[in-house]
Parts: C-alpha cells; sequence; structure tokens
C-alpha cells in the first residue's frame, strides 16, 4: 500500500497499535490497486475491518474504502465505511447509498474501537467491538467484477476526497466472504486472517505495510 501525505498539512507515521505498529494518518491516505478484492464478486458477499482510534474529527473521514473506476452508476463508493460529522458509523455497501447510525453510535475521541462492516447484497451490519449496533436492509447484489478496484485507506471517496483530520489505524482486512459475529470477534481479538477464510491478498499487504 502506498500512503500520500501530499495534501495540505498532511503527515504520515508509525506508532504503538492494537498488535504492533498502526498507521497514524493525518490529512494524509494509503492506496493499493489491482486485484485485491475481485473475488468478492463471486462470492456476493465482502468484509472491511480495523482497528480505529480518532484523535481529531470534524467532518465526515474516510476509514476503507473500495472503488472501481470503470464500474457503477456512478464509479464511486461501491464500498466504504467512514465516519460522519456527528462521529457515527457512515458507510455504503455495494451501491452508493449512504447509511449512517447517527443516535445509536458515537465514536469516542482517543479511544481505540473494532469497527467492522459486513455485507452479502441483502443486508449491511455494523460490529463495533464485536457487538452488532446496526443493520440496514440493501437488496442490491454486489458488483461483480472489481479486478481494477482501488482500496484506499483513511479516504472515503477517490484520492484525497474525505480524507481522515488525525487517525490510526490498525490491523486492516478484507474478506470475500459475510463474518459471522464470531469470526468478527475471533478478528478483534488477534486472530487476524488466520482466524477465518479470506481473500487474503490486502490482508498480507497489510502485514508487509506494518514491516516498514
Amino acid at each position: 500500500m502506498l500512503f500520500r501525505s501530499d495534501l495540505d498539512g498532511g503527515n504520515h507515521s508509525w506508532e504503538d497499535g492494537q498488535y504492533g505498529t498502526a498507521v497514524r494518518l493525518q490529512k494524509a491516505y494509503g492506496m493499493a490497486q489491482g486485484d485485491i478484492v475481485n473475488s468478492t464478486g463471486d462470492t456476493g458477499e465482502i468484509t472491511l475491518g480495523l482497528w480505529l482510534k480518532l484523535n481529531a474529527h470534524s467532518t465526515y473521514n474516510g476509514i476503507i474504502a473500495v472503488e472501481d473506476p470503470d464500474g457503477g452508476d456512478p464509479a464511486c463508493c461501491e464500498f466504504r465505511i467512514m465516519v460522519d460529522p456527528a462521529r457515527s458509523p457512515f458507510w455504503d455497501a455495494g451501491h452508493h447509498v449512504d447509511q449512517n447510525l447517527d443516535g445509536v453510535f458515537t465514536f469516542e475521541l482517543e479511544t481505540w474501537y473494532h469497527y467492522v462492516l459486513v455485507a452479502d447484497g441483502v443486508t449491511s451490519k455494523i460490529y463495533i467491538d464485536g457487538e452488532l449496533v446496526g443493520e440496514e436492509v440493501e437488496d442490491f447484489p454486489l458488483p461483480t467484477d472489481l479486478a481494477d478496484s482501488i482500496v484506499f485507506l483513511g479516504s472515503g471517496e477517490g484520492p484525497g476526497t474525505w480524507t481522515v483530520e488525525d487517525s490510526v489505524m490498525d490491523e486492516m482486512m478484507i474478506w470475500d466472504k459475510a463474518l459471522t459475529q464470531d469470526e468478527v470477534v475471533e478478528m478483534m481479538l488477534g486472530g487476524g486472517a488466520s482466524a477465518v477464510s479470506y481473500s487474503g491478498k490486502l490482508a498480507t499487504t497489510w502485514a508487509n505495510v506494518k514491516q516498514q
């Protein structure tokens, strides 16, 4: 994953995380492009998850986003998890229909949370610290061709759009299946990529990134 700090005042650095080192993004973002999540087009399922700590927050902050430059109508926001201005979970699960949990859950600053989106084209579910905090009916088949997708960390919609203000992120992973709650908890407790069936490529990339 390539990290970019070319925004005004942008910076990325490494510090202690939940498991080893974590990346701190201050008006900066990471991106990786290629056949990373294409297998979710075969399974019709996806899970996005990571450990997140917000140090500063005032507007929409992108956390993880998957975009297909050649797909969608518009070609935007196939999958993403964000934090909205009220510091609540905000997400898209297969199409650009924004969902949020205002009034249901609020992230506190300078606190670690395990933040997960699970989607299977029928429903989308948000887990925080292993607990289901909200779900929405989607009834929308997930995109099938994601071979040239771009995966963003710390950006919500293209390079530098809804970039995090100041957040620390650790153990980002993407699976080509809708994880069960037990699997989400296992992942949260440190089972990581070895605990559940997953597509593998992005998880491996993240492990390699942390060795820098």
